[in-house]
């Protein structure tokens, strides 16, 4: 009886683990609240050739490079803990349920 009260506990705190998860993901992606901050990216610039005082031409600002880095990062690092909590569900389901054994004897 104990095992299948451990399979419960791990069933329930995979799926836990990946309701936080993808609540996590839905309100970094609506902008409710910023991803996990790693990179601070500088902008992408060039200076047109032949052009001698003209001012750079900004291609990428450094703020939506490190916006999309950022969240490529957080979408990773999110998808490696639903894995994470998939793979502690399916152990938790493994030992709900019963193991039965039928052998035909001669």
């Amino acid at each position: 009886m104990s095992v299948r009260i451990t399979g419960y506990t791990l069933l329930s705190l995979g799926l836990l683990l990946i309701t936080v998860v993808s609540v996590n993901l839905y309100q970094v992606f609506t902008r409710q609240i910023p991803p996990l901050q790693f990179f601070t990216l500088p902008s992408i610039s060039f200076q047109v050739p032949g052009q001698v005082a003209a001012p750079a031409i900004q291609l990428l600002s450094g703020q939506a490079l490190s916006d999309m880095a950022n969240l490529s990062v957080h979408l990773i690092f999110a998808s490696f803990l639903v894995g994470v909590g998939y793979k502690i569900s399916s152990l938790g389901v493994q030992l709900i349920r019963p193991i039965e054994v039928k052998l035909n004897s001669k």
